[in-house]
C-alpha cells in the first residue's frame, strides 16, 4: 500500500510529494520524493483522484542548449490545489500538520487561510 503526503516549504512555497509505503496501513515508511515528471503524468504510485488536482499544477521549464528540463510544484495554483487535503506537512519540521481551512480570490491571486494544529502524526 502507498500514499502521497506533501512537504510545504513556507519559506519559498516549494511543495514536494513525497511517497510513502506501509504494510498494515498504520506504520508508514519515512518515504522517497516522488519524481514530479512522472507524478504530473498521474503515473507515480499511491496516487488518489485529489492528488491528481495537485499533479496538474506541476510546471515543465526547457532550458539549455539541449533541450533540459526541469519541473517544479509551487506556487498560490498548487498550494490552493492542497486545501483541504489530509496529508499536508511542514518541510523543514515534519511535525506540525497544516490544515487548510479556505481558499479566496484576492486580486486575481489565490491567498490562502491557514490554520495549525500540532498533532502526534508526523511526516516520517
Amino acid at each position: 500500500r502507498a500514499r502521497i503526503i506533501y512537504k510545504v516549504d513556507t519559506y519559498d512555497n516549494s511543495i514536494t510529494p513525497v511517497v510513502q509505503k506501509s504494510k498494515d496501513g498504520i506504520n508508514w515508511t519515512a518515504g522517497r520524493n516522488a519524481s514530479l515528471e512522472k507524478f504530473s503524468k498521474g503515473k507515480t504510485e499511491g496516487m488518489q483522484p485529489e492528488d491528481m488536482l495537485v499533479a496538474a499544477c506541476v510546471t515543465c521549464y526547457s532550458y539549455g542548449w539541449y533541450g533540459n528540463v526541469s519541473y517544479e510544484l509551487a506556487g498560490g495554483k498548487a498550494l490552493a490545489a492542497l486545501v483541504g487535503h489530509p496529508l499536508v506537512f511542514d518541510a523543514r519540521t515534519g511535525i506540525w500538520r497544516w490544515c487548510w481551512t479556505s481558499r479566496s480570490s484576492l486580486c486575481g491571486s489565490t491567498a490562502i487561510r491557514l490554520r495549525y494544529r500540532q498533532t502526534l502524526t508526523t511526516a516520517t
